[in-house]
């Protein structure tokens, strides 16, 4: 499945794809380089702590081929961070000599994607790009005045943590992330409301009822309002409907009661793929991934923002103290 679109290979030429490569080879906050018995890392953090312009970018980098010549490396995959996107073009102010931001300016073009990911190598890097994402998260947090967690509904108490926008069109890197945003967020309160409502509808002696009845029942009034609240929106909606198995006592009381009640529980094509594929590497260590309620729409369209946090025995063990 791929609907989301990258910059078109159409026109481009090998040139503009080896530039790209070597821009972000030189630029990048850190680049994966595919090639060899195992990808390497290129941390390109000094530009950062000599105020240097760099893209907040982790990118996968390695052979292509494009109009049937071998390319050694092009870009192959961009992970956006802070406010930064993948494949979107980059400007930044420079600094003078006394390091005050001045008229010049740096550029970087959008980059067409040269080639995409196969499952075999995006099971070589991710847990490379993971390392890359908690130094980014450790990075940040050091220069942060205020390090407090907030209230979310859902979730409850969330940490700060660092934004990193995925391009649906790496389908690997999106799915992955997704999951793990469900996964928190089963752990968090989905499994918690899962176990409750279980505990509310094992009383009901059936498993079908008119539904001028049902609206009657309050139990069933109580799991409606529960499942109405913003933070479920239909796709967790639908994550929560999957705690039951299809045709037990629960889930189809609780399919009435969606029905019912007018309870959107309805899917994208790609959400529906997500959440019928298991994932192909292991999950997050060391890490936690939330995506934020509030999604950019025009800055990020065709991708999605979520937000990294440390577990709290990492963060404990390697930030840097005050």
């Amino acid at each position: 499945m791929n609907n989301a679109r990258t910059p078109s290979l159409r026109g481009v030429t090998f040139g503009k794809l080896r530039r790209d490569a070597r821009n972000i080879l030189r630029y990048a906050r850190f680049v994966i380089v595919l090639g060899g018995d195992y990808p390497k890392v290129i941390d390109n953090g000094y530009r950062r702590t000599k105020s240097l312009p760099y893209a907040r970018i982790i990118a996968v980098v390695g052979p292509v081929q494009h109009t049937g010549i071998i390319l050694k490396n092009g870009v192959r995959m961009e992970i956006g961070y802070s406010r930064t996107r993948p494949y979107a073009q980059l400007e930044e102010r420079l600094r003078d000599e006394y390091g005050n931001r001045g008229n010049r300016r740096w550029f970087l073009k959008p980059r067409p994607r040269a080639g995409h990911l196969s499952d075999e190598e995006f099971a070589l890097v991710f847990p490379l790009i993971t390392q890359c994402m908690a130094s980014i998260v450790l990075e940040h947090r050091q220069n942060w005045k205020v390090k407090k967690s907030w209230w979310v509904d859902g979730p409850g108490e969330v940490e700060r943590g660092v934004h990193f926008t995925i391009h649906h069109s790496d389908e690997s890197m999106f799915r992955q992330m997704v999951l793990e945003d469900v996964r928190y967020r089963r752990e968090r309160y989905i499994s918690r409301h899962a176990a409750w409502v279980y505990y509310l509808l094992k009383r009901y002696k059936y498993s079908a009822y008119p539904s001028r009845q049902l609206r009657k029942f309050s139990k069933a009034q109580c799991v409606a309002e529960m499942l109405s609240q913003g933070h479920y929106t239909p796709f967790y909606r639908a994550v929560f409907l999957r705690c039951f198995a299809k045709g037990s006592h629960t889930r189809t009381l609780l399919d009435s009661i969606m029905e019912t009640f007018g309870i959107d529980v309805s899917l994208s094509e790609r959400e529906e793929y997500v959440l019928d594929h298991a994932p192909t590497v292991p999950k997050l260590v060391d890490l936690q991934c939330y995506r934020p309620p509030r999604q950019p729409i025009v800055h990020a369209r065709e991708s999605s923002v979520f937000e990294i946090t440390l577990e709290r025995r990492y963060r404990e063990k390697n930030e840097i103290p005050f």
